[in-house]
């Protein structure tokens, strides 16, 4: 039996044949899976924003601070920065935080799960609209128009799953990649890092393919009474892709837990060196906040560290964002189907992995220095911010509305319904109408063309 520090297994259960696996290869391959799955569920998020909006009637703006729960939880996580060298058993408490992200990504899903699924009969919040106005009729436009139907709860019981998810993160990348980088050498280290954090980027893009299949889904499957996506009252099985990243991340993070303090390796690594330094000297809570403070005051000396923090900080406010809303961006500025939109962006995914895997290659290879590695990112950065430029101005052609202006409005008023809410109707020609209109919908359009002529 070996030391219980470099030996896999946990508590006193550690078997000889489990030994096997206390390598680098192996944590590499468990901690690049789970990090695929954990990069499927921020994706799934994008590829499912906008439907989520329509599920609780909120805004953008409404759904950007119910998300960044995530970013809130790691936030305060900084707190606990000083502490973390006391911690020993990184592998362990990576993996308790991870099966907290998995309960909180089934909280994500528990709106749907315990709401009355006879909600869903039929289409979803169309109760009192119908496919088009009724009789040329005098009713009032409130009967017309689709209700928004606001759930305060559910959006809070999501806010307090992302915020659990986001302590998962934390703990992930503040003891996960230190963990590898610790015990492999400082020669191998680029290399391998850089395929485990490339393989990570696997995950958004099959995120945005598990959004794409659970969207096509109805959201009560059996439930959807024919309707086909992309009609009134359809809505996705928003819900879907959070229980079954969940699922994976719960079967995958306790294997973490059976990796040691320390791998056995002949190699000179810095979790030797550690290991060392903390059974010759314990330290104290103090000795730990005084040891961090000496360590950022030394860091912010390094030029090159500061200017790299700033452009992490910069290239964050500006991409984290665009990433997210991405899709939707993609859904109303392309008129794509939610199934579609979160496709696009898959392609950033692969190209993003394969960056990091080239990059671990070259500075593991060529010993570059660290201003040469600030100069690449500085011309990366500058075509990036060009490239972004240039996308902003590719969009569809101009949607022409009729009935949008005050002269033609009055010519379908007796409608009976609202022409306050966009609601476009489009007729078979491909022509688009502002509001519902009656039965006498092409008598209205052919009223609309001859007005503007």
């Amino acid at each position: 039996m070996t030391e219980a520090t470099t030996s896999c297994g946990l508590f006193s259960w550690r078997p000889e044949w489990l030994q096997k696996l206390a390598t680098k290869q192996v944590y590499a391959a468990v901690y690049s899976i789970l990090g695929i799955v954990q990069g499927m569920g921020f994706s799934y998020l994008s590829s499912v924003l906008s439907t989520i909006e329509k599920q609780f009637g909120i805004k953008s703006k409404e759904t950007a601070w119910i998300f960044s729960g995530n970013e809130i939880s790691q936030i305060f996580f900084i707190f606990a920065l000083p502490f973390l060298g006391m911690i020993r058993k990184r592998a362990l408490w990576t993996s308790i935080a991870m099966v907290g992200t998995s309960i909180g990504l089934f909280l994500c899903a528990s709106p749907y799960l315990v709401k009355d699924k006879s909600l869903y009969d039929g289409g979803w919040n169309i109760k009192n609209s119908g496919n088009i106005c009724g009789e040329h009729s005098t009713r009032d436009v409130e009967e017309c128009s689709t209700k928004a139907v606001r759930d305060f709860w559910g959006m809070v019981i999501i806010f307090v799953g992302f915020f659990i998810t986001g302590i998962g993160s934390s703990f992930f990348y503040s003891f996960g990649i230190p963990y590898i980088d610790d015990n492999v050498s400082k020669d191998s280290s680029p290399a391998v890092l850089g395929i485990v954090l490339g393989s990570r980027t696997l995950g958004p893009g099959l995120g945005y393919l598990l959004g794409s299949f659970c969207l096509s889904i109805y959201v009560s499957p059996g439930r959807e009474g024919g309707l086909a996506e992309g009609e009134d009252g359809w809505l996705g099985a928003w819900w879907l892709g959070f229980v079954i990243v969940a699922s994976l991340t719960g079967l995958i993070s306790p294997l973490l837990a059976l990796f040691p303090e320390r791998l056995p390796s002949e190699d000179k690594t810095t979790a030797k060196t550690l290991e060392q330094s903390k059974n010759e000297m314990s330290k104290t809570g103090m000795d730990y906040i005084r040891d961090t403070r000496m360590c950022a005051a030394r860091l912010m000396k390094n030029k090159i560290y500061v200017f790299q923090l700033l452009y992490g900080v910069t290239a964050l406010l500006a991409m984290t964002g665009l990433g997210t809303f991405m899709p939707k961006y993609f859904e109303f500025h392309f008129r794509q189907k939610a199934t579609r939109s979160g496709l696009s962006s898959i392609g950033s995914s692969l190209f993003t992995g394969l960056g990091f895997i080239i990059s671990g290659q070259v500075i593991g290879k060529f010993k570059l220095k660290a201003k040469t590695v600030a100069a690449w990112n500085m011309f990366i950065g500058f075509f990036a911010v060009l490239t972004l430029v240039a996308v902003s101005f590719i969009a569809c052609p101009k949607l022409e509305v009729y009935g949008s202006s005050e002269t033609v409005q009055d010519c379908h008023k007796d409608c009976g319904c609202s022409i306050s809410e966009f609601q476009p109707t489009c007729s078979k020609d491909g022509v688009t109408l502002m509001g519902r209109t009656s039965k006498y919908l092409r008598i209205v359009l052919v009223c609309l063309r001859l007005l503007q002529k």
